[in-house]
Order: structure tokens, then sequence, then C-alpha cells
């Protein structure tokens, strides 16, 4: 029967393991764990070998106020505005001028961080790179970038402004002109005298505008 069978197969001749059939398994069982071992080692030594180091640069630029006209006070700038500028497109086209970069500006962009400094009109630009005078460079051409452009736009802005006050300082000065050749043909002394008066307030005028 079945039972007889399995009692049979439980009580079957075949000599028991040996101490040496034991050893021997194990033997086997131990290459493959070193093998395991070795292979979770090689893993672990690539991935350390994919970590690069980072180095970072910084630098620090003033944002100082402008003013459009000598006579008006200077506008405080808008600190969030420029930090916005500072990783703007434009910005980062003009640093890739200066570093001889012909890369995607989006990538040059990326490692690039701006902050404002609390209580300060200061920006602190921070660039990223494996190379550390790489880093230093990029920090560098970003500042540079940022007041060049700054400053351009700030010349834009004074000329829009002054536009106006050149036509009104044209006109004044061309009626001086007029008042003046009137004094000089005048022989009336009364009205020269008003015509005089004339000119010194065209003149007060016209050191307004300037």
């Amino acid at each position: 029967t079945h039972r007889a069978d399995l009692l049979a197969s439980m009580t079957s001749n075949d000599p028991p393991a040996r101490l040496e059939d034991y050893l021997s398994v194990l033997r086997v069982r131990k290459g493959v764990i070193a093998i395991a071992i070795l292979s979770v080692m090689a893993i672990t030594f690539g991935l350390s070998l994919l970590q690069t180091e980072i180095y970072e640069s910084e630098a620090k630029v003033l944002v100082e106020p402008l003013s459009l006209s000598p006579g008006e006070p200077a506008t405080p700038p808008n600190m969030e505005t420029e930090k916005e500028v500072v990783a703007s497109a434009e910005v980062a086209t003009r640093a890739a001028e200066r570093l001889d970069y012909d890369g995607d500006v989006e990538a040059l962009l990326e490692p690039l961080t701006a902050e404002v400094t609390a209580g300060a009109e200061i920006i602190v630009m921070r660039y990223e790179h494996p190379v550390p005078e790489e880093a230093r460079r990029r920090a560098r051409a970003f500042a540079e970038a940022y007041l060049e452009f700054r400053s351009e736009r700030a010349a834009a802005e004074l000329l829009t402004s002054r536009e106006p006050l050149e036509v009104e300082l044209a006109r004044l000065d061309a009626e001086l002109q007029r008042v003046n050749q009137e004094i000089a043909d005048e022989v009336d002394p009364d009205r020269v005298d008003t015509l005089q008066a004339e000119a010194e307030a065209l003149i007060g005028q016209i050191a307004i505008v300037q």
C-alpha cells in the first residue's frame, strides 16, 4: 500500500549523509554567498564613483537706487524683481558671451541661484560646478552680466524720461535767443528792462529743466 511504500522509502538501505557531504554543500553555498557579497560591493563602489563633488562659488552685488533726474530723489529698487532679472534669459545670454559658452542657455542657468539679503539691497548669486575655478568664473560672469544689463536698462529709461525735457529745453532756449535779440534791437530803456526780466526768468526755467 501507499503507507507501506512510504515506510519502505523512509527505511531504505541508502547510506546516511556523512559530515563530508554537509561540508561539500556548505563549500558550494559559501562560494555563492561570496559572489553575492562581491557583487554588492562592486555596485556600491560603482555608485560612489558617480557621486561627483560639487563646488559652489558666491558673488554679491549691491543694487543701488537709480535717479532718472538730478533734481529727483533716487528710487529704491524692487529687490524681488531684480532677483528675477538675475535669473533671466537676457542676463544668461550676456553671461554666456563672457564665458564663450555656446551651449543651451537654460542649462547654463540651472546651477545658478539668487537670493536677496534681508534688510539690504544686496543680491547673492551662487553657482555650482564640479570644477571650482569654473564655478568662480560663472558666478562672476553672471554678476557682471547683471550689472551690465541693469546699467543699460537705466540709461534707456533715463533717455526716455529726458525726451520731453529736451523738447522743453529747446523751446526755452529758442525763446531766450528771441528775447536777447529784442534787447539788442530795442532802444526804449523801459522796454529793455522788461525784456531783461523776461530773459532772466527764462534762464531760471532752463536751469530747472537741465
